[in-house]
């Protein structure tokens, strides 16, 4: 199975591919041509962690989630200013890589290539591929209590009481 998952890989991510390649210019085909990618721990706009390595399949389960269209909500606003906690990055060929920056607290994600610098981005609802995400970075950071203290479900993090 794992000597067909390049394969696989290169019939989904084909499939809808220009289609979201026009939602990510610049970035989508990056992520799709890279091979490997590499996790960091963001707060507040900046690094706090060195990088974490993606294991071949979950480099594959991430473009899955990205090739499929269910992930998306295009029509659906929200009324929130992203803050991502963690930034995958597609290492490409040289300087072309690809960045993926996951907002749990809004479930939002902004994909970039990594010139353009962080938040400066498509930003994409991910509301349906939550629980995949949110297992995937727990795999990544098993000993970040803030990650690990994530919900599967919406909402994510709990509203503080205004009384």
């Amino acid at each position: 199975m794992r000597a067909l998952a390049p394969i696989i890989a290169g019939i989904i991510l084909t499939g809808c591919a220009k289609d979201l390649a026009s939602k990510f210019p610049g970035s989508w085909e990056r992520m799709v041509a890279a091979k490997t990618a590499a996790a960091y721990r963001l707060r507040s706009g900046e690094f706090i962690s060195g990088s974490v390595p993606l294991t071949a399949e979950q480099v594959l389960e991430v473009k899955s989630l990205l090739q499929d269209p269910k992930t998306y909500e295009p029509d659906r606003l929200k009324g929130c200013i992203p803050n991502p906690g963690v930034l995958i990055r597609f290492e490409g060929e040289g300087e072309k890589d690809a960045d993926l920056e996951l907002c749990f607290e809004c479930n939002v994600f902004i994909m970039h290539p990594r010139e353009a610098g962080l938040g400066m981005g498509q930003v994409q609802n991910f509301d349906a591929a939550r629980p995949q995400f949110t297992r995937l970075v727990k795999a990544l950071f098993p000993k970040d209590k803030i990650i690990q203290g994530l919900s599967e479900d919406w909402p994510r993090v709990p509203r503080k009481s205004r009384s």
